[in-house]
């Protein structure tokens, strides 16, 4: 993806943002459509701030030629906040660019090409792979998310992605301290923040691929709003470690909104852009966290066309009938006690497993199979029996979507959810705490290949504990009224009968 594509019309302004001092503490609203059309690939964080409001524009804007500018580091300010406000507080700002992230440069795959270009190609996918220790950290996470995530589905398609969700939460231990931290760090498998950092970094460079052999991109971005002051050391973290741009720009105005629509959709290739359509920021949001998951590759040896046909699927409910994939050819396949499994390669090195549960099994007991949830978790495709294999496989397009708060705390997760335990220090020194976390994700396949995208969204609010007293009030007896504007009752009365 190029730069110029993701930073259209975004400007650049000051990046020597540094902690600002005042607090105000408020309730931020949370999106202005919170519902899962609208909420593709974004991790709302409302309250990754000082929660110190800009007042009033410094004269002459940032210019320092106009006549009316102030220098920021005369008088009190000692040069430690530069505000992002636009010069008219009501006029939408257009996007500006506090901090673009830089992706490492690699070879691209030179195509019908076996000399030294691609020799470097190569050279640099080998560097990239992660070591047997590093996979090995993964595993208990891996396992944890495929079993928790997959499990109570019932009767409905249900799919998730582990890796989305470790990164979001990767993110998310980046801005808690504590014991809020030290949950998630224990339900990823890491000892420090530090430690977990430098995977993720790890992790990300090994994942990513748009070198013209496959798709797998993955892209982190923060969306400030521009009447707010934040700290620095966050932003340069996530930038540096987490490869995140960060933008600053008018929430609730159409320009800004137009620009992370098309942000997202040109990271997830226009795959989720049916849930983008009206996402947008609120007015009153503080900042917004976007991270984006998308993947797309072909069969090492594709399906013929001309052999789909339409057969029968027997659902919980009752037969449907879909479209069958139909192959014969000679690979590997994993009996085990409760089901059988086969493995479709890619044509660049990924595969895709498919697990079909014996008669009398239902698929949720495979979670509790160890030789299953290996498979499912990303282990090596191991006991496999070379054999002639004739292949029916419907082709699929299925979506999971929802609010899994609950998995986390199954997973050890539950101070970030608690008004009185969350610690968001790091970030804020107003109180916050998780009030949602909204996973999504989508997997096609057909003759072709696959193709996925998947977002993780995370919404803190103030966590200022609220223990109030429950009233109920009924109306249904004489009452009085006032109507009042400016301090002024410009109406009142008495409704004895209304």
């Amino acid at each position: 993806m190029k730069k110029e594509d993701i930073y259209n019309g975004i400007t650049e302004i000051r990046d020597d943002l540094i902690e600002g001092a005042a607090k105000k503490r408020k309730k931020p609203k949370i999106w202005r459509s919170l519902v899962a059309a609208g909420l593709a690939a974004v991790i709302a964080l409302g309250g990754f701030a000082v929660w110190r409001q800009w007042d009033a524009p410094r004269p002459g804007g940032e210019d320092p030629n106009h006549p009316a500018y102030e220098d920021p580091t005369d008088g009190d300010s000692q040069g430690e906040t530069h505000p992002t406000q636009p010069a008219d507080p009501h006029t939408p700002a257009p996007a500006q660019t506090l901090a673009a992230a830089v992706y490492p440069e690699r070879p691209v795959f030179p195509a019908g090409s076996w000399g030294e270009e691609y020799d470097l190609w190569y050279e640099n996918m080998r560097e990239r792979q992660l070591t047997d220790a590093e996979l090995s950290a993964m595993t208990d996470w891996n396992t944890a998310a495929v079993r928790t995530m997959l499990s109570g589905c019932g009767d409905g398609n249900v799919v998730c992605s582990p890796t989305n969700l470790y990164l979001a939460l990767s993110m998310l231990s980046e801005i808690t301290g504590g014991e809020t931290r030290a949950q998630i760090l224990e339900a990823l498998g890491v000892e420090s923040v530090e430690v977990l950092r430098a995977q993720v970094n790890r992790l990300w460079n090994a994942l990513y691929n748009d070198d013209g052999t496959y798709s797998l991109t993955l892209a982190n971005s923060l969306w400030l709003q521009n009447r707010w002051e934040y700290r620095q050391e966050p932003l340069d973290i996530l930038s540096e470690d987490y490869y995140a741009s960060s933008f600053s720009g008018e929430m609730g105005s159409e320009e800004y909104d137009a620009v992370l629509r098309e942000w997202i959709d040109q990271n997830t290739g226009n795959f989720l852009s049916d849930k983008t359509r009206d996402l947008g920021f609120d007015m009153e949001t503080v900042i917004a966290l976007a991270s984006t998951l998308y993947f797309a590759d072909k069969w090492r040896s594709p399906f013929d066309g001309a052999l789909t046909a339409p057969d029968v699927f027997h659902t919980p409910g009752g037969d449907v009938e879909r479209d069958f994939l139909h192959k014969t050819y000679e690979g590997y396949v994993v009996r085990g006690d409760k089901f059988t499994a086969v493995e479709l390669e890619f044509g660049t090195g990924g595969s895709m497993r498919f697990l079909l549960p014996k008669e009398g099994v239902e698929p949720e007991e495979l979670l509790s199979d160890p030789a299953a949830l290996k498979l499912l978790s990303g282990g090596e495709f191991t006991g496999a029996e070379f054999m002639d294999v004739t292949l029916s496989l419907p082709k699929f397009d299925i979506s999971f979507d929802g609010d899994i708060m609950e998995s986390m705390v199954k997973m050890g997760i539950t101070d970030a959810f608690d008004r009185v335990k969350s610690d968001f220090s790091p970030v804020s020194e107003t109180p916050l705490v998780v009030t949602h976390v909204f996973h999504a994700s989508r997997v096609k396949i057909d003759e072709e290949g696959c193709e996925a995208a998947a977002y993780t969204l995370i919404i803190p609010a103030t966590g200022l504990p609220w223990d109030y007293e429950d009233i109920e009030l009924i109306f249904d007896r004489p009452f009085l009224f006032a109507v009042v504007s400016q301090s002024q009752p410009i109406f009142a009365g008495i409704v004895n009968e209304p």
